[in-house]
């Protein structure tokens, strides 16, 4: 499989399970409780992750990105992260409004989609050969541990 398509399909993976992680947390007196994004906008981000891997397997494998694709990858990931946004936005705002009984902010899985999101998108971008850095630095890796 093209580098390129691998990353991509790897970082849509992960987003499309951050969606089960917690998203959002909120505590009042003491008592906390944590939604996971599946329970609100996830359902949106699950369905353009999977919509992103299905683009990157379409085709040949050995071969990079269409351009048309590449526009689609860019989308998903921009409304992406307009979702972690827009719950960043609304945690904010419930935080300001009862601050003295309540607190919320973005859960650990809002963060993990947020980066898959960048991630997707400059992967897609050929111009600044992350998948060659990606590799030199993944046998850097192996390369230290011998």
């Amino acid at each position: 499989m093209n580098k390129q398509k691998l990353y991509i399909t790897i970082f849509s993976v992960i987003g499309a399970l951050s969606v089960f992680m917690p998203w959002a947390s909120i505590s009042s007196f003491g008592v906390s409780q944590n939604f996971s994004g599946i329970d609100g906008d996830g359902k949106i981000t699950l369905v353009l992750f999977i919509i992103a891997c299905v683009l990157c397997l379409i085709g040949n494998k050995q071969e990079k990105l269409q351009k048309n694709f590449i526009y689609g990858i860019w989308a998903i990931g921009a409304v992406n992260i307009i979702v972690f946004l827009v719950l960043q936005t609304n945690a904010a705002k419930a935080s300001s409004f009862t601050a003295r009984f309540v607190s919320a902010g973005a859960g650990h899985g809002a963060y993990v989609m947020l980066i898959c999101a960048v991630a997707i998108i400059l992967f897609s971008i050929d111009k600044l050969q992350l998948t060659e850095k990606a590799d030199n630095f993944i046998a850097s890796i192996k390369d230290k541990n011998k």
